[in-house]
């Protein structure tokens, strides 16, 4: 059962407005996280090595006319000092003729095709050159001092990456958000749901902090149910005071009658009254107490009656009792049961919602009809199918046949007191299960799942 809800929290998580808008954002930044890091990459390198490549390439063509007017010797010695170069005319045998350079560089990975990287004899700055090789072996260095460019290109590089940093935090707080909204709506959604299915007002809203709005308004959900709990039980409580209160008159009341009935004599026209009488008493008793099972049952939700037993065994005691009642209208009574069916739970009020589904089945069902009784094992648990060929209930009727004293039109001339679904849906509330009714052709079946 917990891997199946996982499975489910996970599919609401995935279909959520949650999720769908940190998706969205992870779109959206992550876009973002490649322009960044593209115009990165290219203002801390390809724009730099262009702009170096270009001064170098300027210089070198040039000192290449100045050569070619014998003048390169006098004019890199004239601009040796100029700030930001450094120029060299390296002789075929490693000597240097001419210019600032004081020794050939030992080659560095290079910065870009045909830009050579190396650092001055102390360190301080940083260059990038070009050699121009001349016909009689003579090469030309002409180097840019590139320390700022690389400063510059890095401090690029580095904002980048904490921008793509700070923007991988905010796609992950934008998941961690829409799985904390999507957690706790659905833990509001469920709860509500269970009170809808069971009718059960005790239930509350897991409130884990009060920080967030979620949270609040969780708290405030909570003191409405605990508010409409509170005057829910108050109108019970005195209908059932009052069926309490009644009992004890009434009782006295039939007995009185019962009296008055043995006393008179068998030729007396009043002893059909008294019979009469005593049968509408019997009828309100009969009432009353069906009120206060169903009170006991919702009220105080004890389970220490609670034992294992086999239903399979109380089915058949059920069928057992209320075969000749059947016989009588030439229904037919059918189970499908296992060879045993464990289960643990009050016996007496399981056996009386079973009793009080065969009798409105054997009730509604017309001479020569059928009823069925089936018991299974599931994988969530144990399933009881009532089947019979009655006129079954309106769809309109099938969600209020539930409710105390209600009676749909078609079962208003049959004797009864609209308590008796009352009582199996607060016993089947009581196990922790769920009724359902549905209509075939012909009739109603009523599933029981525990």
């Amino acid at each position: 059962m917990q891997a199946t809800s996982s499975k489910t929290d996970v599919r609401r998580y995935y279909h959520s407005s949650s999720f769908v808008m940190a998706l969205l954002f992870t779109l959206l930044l992550g876009t973002a996280a490649v322009i960044i890091a593209y115009s990165g990459y290219y203002f801390g390198n390809e724009y730099f090595i262009r702009s170096a490549a270009q001064v170098i390439a300027t210089e070198t063509r040039y000192l290449t006319l100045e050569q070619e007017q014998g003048r390169l010797g006098e004019t890199l010695d004239k601009n040796a000092n100029v700030p930001g170069r450094i120029y060299g005319l390296i002789h075929p045998d490693g000597t240097i003729t001419h210019g600032r350079l004081r020794h050939v560089p030992v080659e560095k990975p290079a910065l870009g095709e045909g830009v050579l990287v190396f650092t001055n004899e102390d360190g301080s700055a940083t260059y990038g050159a070009g050699i121009h090789n001349f016909s009689d072996g003579t090469r030309l260095l002409v180097g840019v001092d590139i320390t700022e460019m690389l400063q510059v290109g890095w401090t690029i590089r580095l904002l980048g990456i904490i921008t793509i940093v700070l923007m991988g935090i905010v796609i992950l707080t934008s998941f961690l958000i829409s799985t904390f909204v999507v957690t706790r709506t659905n833990r509001i959604a469920d709860t509500a749901k269970d009170i809808m299915d069971t009718g059960d007002l005790s239930r509350r809203i897991a409130i884990d902090g009060r920080w967030d709005d979620l949270s609040n308004m969780a708290y405030v959900l909570n003191a409405f149910l605990e508010r409409l709990e509170s005057l829910l039980t108050g109108v019970r409580r005195v209908s059932d005071n009052i069926a309490h209160d009644l009992r004890t008159p009434l009782t006295r009341l039939r007995n009185n009658l019962e009296s008055l009935r043995d006393q008179s004599d068998e030729q007396d026209p009043r002893r059909a009254s008294y019979d009469s009488l005593i049968i509408e008493a019997d009828r309100l008793l009969s009432t009353f107490n069906a009120l206060l099972r169903i009170a006991r049952i919702e009220t105080s939700k004890q389970r220490t009656q609670f034992r294992a037993l086999d239903l399979r065994n109380l089915v058949l005691d059920v069928v057992d009792l209320y075969e000749p009642l059947a016989e009588e209208k030439n229904i037919s009574l059918n189970t499908i049961l296992p060879q045993s069916v464990p289960y643990v739970g009050d016996s007496d009020l399981l056996f009386q919602a079973v009793a009080n589904l065969l009798d409105n089945g054997i009730k509604f069902t017309p001479e020569r009809g059928t009823i069925s009784l089936q018991l299974a094992l599931t994988k969530q648990g144990v399933q009881l199918r009532v089947q019979d060929s009655g006129p079954g209930i309106p769809e309109a009727d099938q969600e209020k046949v539930f409710d105390r004293f209600y009676r749909a039109e078609a079962s208003r001339t049959t004797p009864g007191n609209g308590l008796g679904l009352s009582l199996v849906a607060a016993v089947v509330t009581l196990h922790d299960g769920k009724i359902t009714l549905a209509n075939r052709t012909p009739g109603l079946e009523i599933v029981i799942d525990l």
